[in-house]
């Protein structure tokens, strides 16, 4: 979702503005921000300060802690109102989390939720009391009474809100969908989901003092400190270390389980697995940290880990590393980044890619494709690059199109995909993405268009000629003419592709998830089509803009004092530009994150246009730099090397005079 526009010549009147030269010839470090990814919902990140807590629990993608003084502390996941707790204090008795909702107890007997309702997991009936343990799964809830009675409520697609006849039961644990209770005599029952064995209790077990559900798997603790487990074992999580011994309590996550030993360490075993639909992202171990000190208290989430430790403290861990706010920290020399639906794109200074981000990938005949963030090994230096929902493309310096990630081959290895190139594409100079289409300029100013077609987005105009720029939205497509003029096509549910009937004199476009910005010449911003969250309405006041990225449902502005200004959605804290962000050179809006190229490297102030008429050919003004002969591009929004003391004039590189100062 970039910016791009070209200048065919001519003269322009330009006030005089002054402006600080950035050394762009070493590129610059990338800082990001919004959403951390599919998974990451900072959920392993407690707030700082957190202390003197009592009890702790993990649900699908939230953490909740209740201190000594009868507060509470949640953090992660918001999505469903799984930290909006009562804003009361509490004699905690126990906690539990399940994907969206929680669960509090309290010394009277007394259970209290929030969160998600949505299968009525949070109808607590009024006359309950008297309850000693609670659990939560995935959508449903448990309670034990002090009579030792079984009671549960939520979803029941596999019966697990159903307990069977109960008497003399001592604790209740609840996995994504199956329920278990131990009774006195130190058996276990289970009933709900039981596609994995997960509530196929061996006959020979006995002696239990306690137990824990996790994805489609379950765990036991025996009075002898030993751990059994059943059920999935596709990661592993059911492969009881063999030396283990001395356990004093146990939790179980998605694919990981967990155990504290009485000596204050913490063994977990399985692996974190995070997949969306069919395709697998990444997993890897989840060890506990070198540093945690003793424990006393653990809890398992989907794809987390917390423990508290005997001085109060909170420490969490877990998750795949790799988001989108995942920025390798080697990269120091990028001059611009192309932020896609949960990654990222970065072009460094002699042309060649690096990502970081989601990477899904498909098993297909033979192996398994390579991921939107798998750089292929022969891949060129390039001059363009665009980042889509689960592909990414590059353009080399001859015009030809690289594709690579998920349907890239098709979805089984098939030789055709949605998105790959047409076979008699013409050279191209640019190219941008959509969620799952590609539109590319060639140089002749011709559009050509591919992909996903399912609301039009790729039916370019066939009148459409003399086209200086182009920008793909999540189904629609922009193109900026010469005249200055914005021709828009595919979905138009929320007027995205209704172009504004007096928009004229526009120098740059961006295309959103639905919506569409354009910046003009006087260097204002127009947005238009979706404004749930008021991103296609720039805020008043802003400065003089020279450049616009549009996302999802956010909106970025660089402002030629190299600050990033953001409005739109920010459920994800996607408009939350840092407040010590140092001074930037190029930015991008992702699906639900931002990106943004900074630099510390200064010299100089100049003018960056004279007064009255001025000759700008292709370029709209010029950054020289100190050591490379580097300039700031609005022919492709970004930055270019140029041919030392050098312009293009719209048609072949002149003579020009250095920057100030003899540099």
């Amino acid at each position: 979702m970039k910016l791009i526009a070209l200048f065919s010549g001519g003269l322009l009147l330009a006030s005089f503005w002054l402006a600080t030269a950035l050394d762009a010839s070493r590129g610059g470090n990338v800082i990001a921000w919004g959403d951390r990814g599919p998974f990451d919902d900072g959920q392993i990140s407690p707030p700082a300060g957190l202390a003197g807590a009592r009890h702790i629990a993990a649900g699908g993608a939230h953490s909740v802690a209740a201190l000594e003084n009868g507060s509470l502390v949640l953090w992660g996941s918001n999505d469903r109102d799984q930290l909006a707790y009562p804003e009361r204090l509490f004699e905690v008795a126990d906690l539990a989390a399940g994907d969206g909702h929680t669960l509090l107890l309290d010394t009277s007997g007394r259970v209290f939720g929030w969160g998600d309702n949505s299968r009525g997991q949070l109808f607590i009936p009024d006359w309950f009391s008297g309850i000693v343990d609670v659990a939560a799964g995935d959508a449903h809830s448990l309670v034990l009474r002090e009579d030792g009675r079984v009671f549960a409520w939520g979803a029941d697609d596999y019966g697990q809100s159903v307990p069977p006849p109960l008497e003399n039961v001592v604790a209740v644990a609840a996995g994504s969908r199956h329920s278990m209770a131990l009774r006195d005599d130190g058996t276990v029952v289970a009933w709900g989901d039981n596609r994995s064995l997960q509530c196929a209790v061996p006959e020979w077990l006995n002696n239990v003092v306690a137990i824990a559900g996790g994805g489609m798997h379950t765990l036991v603790l025996r009075e002898d400190g030993r751990v059994f487990a059943w059920g999935a074992n596709s990661l592993g999580q059911v492969d009881v270390p063999a030396e283990l011994e001395g356990v004093v309590a146990i939790a179980a996550g998605r694919h990981h389980s967990m155990a504290l030993r009485n000596d204050g360490r913490v063994v977990v075993w399985g692996k974190v697995q995070q997949t969306i639909l069919y395709t697998l992202q990444r997993e890897a171990e989840i060890r506990p940290p070198a540093d945690l000190g003793p424990v006393v208290a653990i809890a398992a989430g989907h794809h987390h880990c917390l423990a508290l430790t005997a001085n109060g403290e909170v420490r969490a861990w877990g998750l795949v590393k790799g988001g989108p706010l995942d920025v390798p920290p080697q990269l120091t020399d990028v001059l611009e980044v192309e932020a896609g639906d949960g990654f990222t794109l970065a072009r460094r200074t002699r042309g060649h890619l690096s990502a970081w981000g989601k990477n899904e990938t498909i098993l297909r005949f033979g192996g398994v494709t390579t991921g939107q963030i798998d750089i292929p090994e022969d891949l060129p230096p390039v001059v363009d690059m665009a980042a889509g929902s689960v592909f990414s493309a590059a353009v080399d310096p001859e015009g030809d199109v690289h594709i690579w990630g998920f349907s890239s081959l098709g979805y089984m290895g098939s030789p055709t995909g949605w998105f790959f190139p047409p076979d008699d594409l013409p050279p191209v100079l640019s190219i941008d993405a959509g969620s799952i289409h590609i539109a590319a300029l060639h140089r002749d100013g011709t559009v050509t268009t591919w992909g996903s077609n399912r609301d039009g987005q790729t039916e370019v105009p066939p009148d459409l000629r003399e086209v200086s720029a182009i920008a793909a939205g999540g189904a629609h497509t922009l193109a900026l003419k010469l005249d200055r003029t914005v021709v828009a096509w595919g979905r138009n549910f929320e007027g995205q592709c209704r172009v504004p009937p007096d928009l004229d004199d526009v120098i740059a476009i961006s295309a959103g998830g639905n919506h569409s910005l354009a910046l003009l010449q006087d260097y204002t911003v127009v947005g238009w089509g979706d404004d749930r969250w008021g991103q296609a309405t720039p805020p008043p006041g802003l400065p003089p803009i020279k450049a616009v990225s549009a996302g999802g449902a956010h909106s970025l502005a660089l402002t030629f004092d190299h600050r990033v200004i953001a409005w739109g959605r920010n459920a994800h804290q996607e408009t939350e530009v840092p407040t010590d962000l140092p001074p930037v050179l190029s930015i991008s809006a992702g699906s639900t994150f931002s990106v943004a190229v900074v630099t510390d490297q200064f010299w100089g102030r100049f003018p960056l246009y004279g007064d009255g008429m001025v000759d700008t050919g292709s370029w709209l003004g010029w950054l020289w730099t100190t050591d490379a002969p580097w300039a700031w591009s609005f022919k492709l929004h970004k930055w270019i090397a140029v041919p030392t003391d050098s312009a293009w004039n719209g048609e072949g590189w002149i003579m020009v005079p250095r920057s100030p100062g003899g540099n």
